[in-house]
């Protein structure tokens, strides 16, 4: 008695339609800044192959988006910044473009500026003029508030961040203070002396920042207006990435010589470890990193417990750069459903593939003792999928009544596979 195997491979690549907490994948570039969390969305940049730079919106949830913003031809060697928080975005690549998601562009009267966003307000200001910095509203660009230097100091001053009506800004040519003041009363609420790296406001006022040390390692350190003194962290900071929000701090440090992000609370308690990032955002319990090799961003929850994409071999279930993915498992699972199959005259034949998650597959038909009868690759949306194949050579058709296996092998992110198997029974054809 003849029989003939079915062999499916399945590699998750793609799944539609997870929680929000699950983790998400989009395309990132690394010219760009960090991937930056906005809401209910995640805000990327990517290149177009004509060389053009254009900023990304995608729905942490249902994965829709689309470009909120095209910034025009890429500028050789330049780092594109931008920033984003619910309802409003600022870009800078050759100029600096101020507006709403999906909304017309406005240029300030400055060839370079530093900006910051929050909660629909833009606060702006010029790094080759005088000490004043802007809050706008970012969907009607009236002016909201104007701040100057208390100092009198004649240099340009540098919005750090914005939470609220709260604002950190520092003096552009010496960045040796950092200054805290309601933008709306005009209150300071404190003031953090001494030269920075990178630094960041939370929405209480809490501020973090990265200072030099005689060791040669830039310390991590939190400050707040009940007690406006240095809380320094057990990390050795670096510039990639620095943000606080809702009393967590995401930094990047050095572990065993590999870049790595770690997320702790204000007391120093490790809540997460990601090695090989660069730059991250964090918004409440979701955080959007990206991989140092590749031109991909991740979000996902603070406590999400699932492998590291950015240590993940391409074409494993979280490392592959493909499209989106979502709820990324340990492992890849899929099914073939039928308990028959119908293997026309010409040897055509359709089986119905299931992926729990969604996946890009690719199915091969052996005849026992044989090469492949057929090859077909093919992408699954969450569910099932009807997969069409062909025999190769009429002596290989399985006649009907005769059981063929059939065989799922999938590949998890860790490289263990498992097997699934089905017996299935040939009908004859129509």
């Amino acid at each position: 008695m003849r029989r003939v195997f079915l062999l499916v491979v399945v590699v998750l690549l793609v799944v539609a339609g997870a929680p929000a907490q699950a983790r998400v994948g989009v395309p990132h570039e690394r010219p760009f800044a960090a991937p930056q969390l906005a809401g209910d969305e995640v805000v990327s940049g990517v290149a177009d192959p004509d060389g053009s730079l254009r900023l990304r919106a995608t729905n942490v949830t249902t994965g829709v988006g689309g470009v909120v913003r095209d910034l025009g031809p890429r500028d050789e060697g330049a780092r594109v910044a931008f920033a984003a928080d619910e309802g409003a975005l600022a870009s800078a690549a050759r100029v600096f473009q101020i507006g709403t998601l999906g909304g017309a562009p406005r240029t300030p009267g400055c060839p370079r500026a530093s900006f910051a966003v929050t909660e629909g307000r833009i606060a702006t200001s010029c790094l080759t003029g005088p000490g004043a910095i802007t809050v706008e509203d970012a969907a009607t660009g009236d002016v909201v508030a104007a701040v100057k230097s208390p100092d009198g100091r004649p240099e340009p001053v540098q919005v750090v961040d914005v939470e609220g009506t709260l604002l950190a800004y520092t003096f552009h040519v010496n960045r040796d203070v950092i200054v805290v003041v309601d933008y709306v009363t005009g209150r300071e609420l404190y003031r953090v002396p001494g030269r920075f790296g990178a630094a960041d406001l939370d929405r209480d006022g809490t501020l973090v920042r990265t200072a030099k040390t005689m060791s040669g390692c830039d310390s991590v350190e939190w400050f707040s207006e009940a007690d406006p003194t240095a809380h320094r962290l057990a990390l050795c900071g670096r510039s990639e990435a620095l943000v606080i929000d809702s009393g967590r701090i995401a930094a990047t440090t050095s572990i065993g010589g590999v870049q790595s992000l770690v997320v702790v609370d204000l007391a120093g308690n490790v809540q997460k470890i990601l090695a090989n990032v660069g730059s991250a955002d964090l918004d409440g319990n979701r955080l959007a990193y990206r991989c140092l090799d590749r031109d991909r961003a991740w979000v996902e929850s603070v406590s999400e417990s699932g492998p590291n994409p950015c240590t993940q071999p391409p074409g494993s279930c979280s490392g592959d750069p493909g499209p989106a993915v979502y709820g990324v498992p340990d492992t890849c699972p899929a099914s073939i459903k039928p308990d028959r199959v119908r293997v026309s005259a010409n040897g055509a034949a359709s089986m119905r593939v299931a992926c729990v998650r969604g996946c890009a597959a690719s199915l091969v038909l052996r005849t026992r003792g044989a090469g492949a009868s057929a090859n077909r690759a093919f992408t699954l949306a969450r569910g099932t999928t009807t997969v069409r194949v062909r025999v190769s050579s009429p002596r290989r058709i399985p006649r009907a009544g005769k059981l063929v296996r059939a065989v799922v092998r999938t590949r998890g992110v860790e490289g263990v596979g498992e097997r699934y198997e089905k017996t299935i029974r040939v009908l004859p054809p129509k």
